[in-house]
């Protein structure tokens, strides 16, 4: 079980989560709608000490623009009680969504938990409970 913290946003709620790496806790946001999980770029160096792989391609970024990102492998990673070992983690720029966080007195936060992990670990969200259960 995962507790989630939820934040009142005008039409709706952002969904947020805690990820530990490296016995360090970030703050990420669920997001059903992603097709992967991602982090910001700028925490590359506290997440993982390997490479940083360029993508070849262009990415979504947020509000439907293309971006440059890169990948990472994060050795292990931990939501609630489920490790992930060797997860090759999207990066990209998080200052725009972080902007947006912040004007609107939410807090920052590092990552976004994307389709590719809720549906293989399969998540199921209970909003009334504020929690979630991954397998």
């Amino acid at each position: 079980m995962i507790p989630l913290e939820f934040l009142k946003i005008d039409t709706g709620y952002h969904i947020l989560c805690r990820l530990h790496i490296k016995d360090k806790e970030y703050r990420i946001l669920v997001d059903t709608g992603a097709s992967m999980s991602m982090f910001n770029i700028k925490k590359h160096k506290q997440i993982s000490d390997n490479e940083l792989i360029d993508n070849e391609g262009l990415s979504s970024g947020f509000g439907g623009g293309l971006m440059k990102s890169k990948y990472i492998t994060i050795n292990e990673m931990r939501l609630g009680d489920i490790i992930i070992e060797n997860y090759r983690m999207l990066l990209i720029d998080f200052n725009s969504l972080n902007k947006h966080f912040k004007d609107n007195g939410y807090p920052l936060i590092d990552g976004i938990l994307g389709g590719d992990i809720l549906n293989d670990h399969k998540a199921i969200i209970d909003y009334q409970k504020r929690e979630m259960i991954l397998s």
